[in-house]
């Protein structure tokens, strides 16, 4: 895949930058114990960005994720959610998987 840019065609991991995205932090390894509900992603509002534009972010258990206080989405064990040009606030991951998940995250945004 190629995107073209200002200056013609840009390599493989330039779109991410293509999203207007000011700061670009991680990737970040968080152990979630099990029966944690709701812990949030710090880094939001803590590193300089308080806008989520670019969100990259897996787990090596199930675990649920709450986006902007929303219902939580399933993540299935060594599966991600990826979102791009988007406008996230606040992230919240709950794990009942009955071990501690190590949950790793990439954000970009402003």
């Amino acid at each position: 895949m190629s995107v073209a840019g200002p200056d013609g065609v840009i390599g493989p991991r330039d779109p991410l930058f293509s999203l207007a995205v000011t700061k670009v932090v991680g990737p970040f390894l968080v152990p979630i114990a099990t029966g944690v509900t709701g812990q949030a992603i710090i880094v939001i509002g803590t590193q300089g960005v308080t806008t989520v534009k670019l969100l990259l972010i897996k787990s090596d258990q199930a675990i649920s994720i709450s986006y902007n206080g929303g219902t939580a989405i399933p993540l299935t064990a060594n599966g991600f959610h990826l979102f791009g040009g988007t406008s996230l606030t606040a992230v919240a991951i709950t794990n009942a998987s009955g071990v501690t998940a190590q949950v790793e995250y990439f954000i970009g945004g402003e």
